[in-house]
């Protein structure tokens, strides 16, 4: 099985700086969402961190990656507005992809109220985890 947050942490050490021995003295959680968002969520690293680069500002830092109401959010410290934008493009595009499989999803209420963004062939997979 893949480990998400140790690859996302070695692809992208200075995003996910945090995460080892926790230097910023915040407690790291890992990536809690379904792989669907993955693709989503390394476009965004890639994005993020060539800006920084490039741009010479403060590096972006990750604090926390998960699902919250069916929605991808991330919470950060550094960047500036272009960072701000595309991490509100991300979580804003994650309410049309399924967090489960990746392909084109809608945020749906599922049985034990649980608000996910899912496809129609993944409704059952999250329904029979409750």
């Amino acid at each position: 099985m893949i480990n998400a947050s140790e690859d996302f942490i070695k692809n992208y050490p200075m995003i996910f700086a945090q995460s080892r021995e926790n230097p910023l003295g915040v407690h790291y959680w890992g990536i809690e969402c379904g792989s669907g968002w993955f693709g989503l969520l390394e476009a965004l690293c890639e994005r993020v961190q060539a800006h920084v680069d490039h741009q010479k500002i403060e590096q972006v830092v990750f604090k926390q990656v998960k699902e919250k109401f069916g929605d991808l959010r991330i919470y950060y410290s550094g960047g500036d507005e272009y960072i701000n934008a595309a991490i509100d493009m991300a979580e804003a595009f994650s309410a049309i992809v399924c967090e489960n499989c990746g392909a084109p999803g809608v945020k749906q209420r599922l049985k034990g109220g649980w608000i996910k963004t899912v496809c129609q062939a993944c409704i059952s997979e999250f329904e029979s985890r409750v």
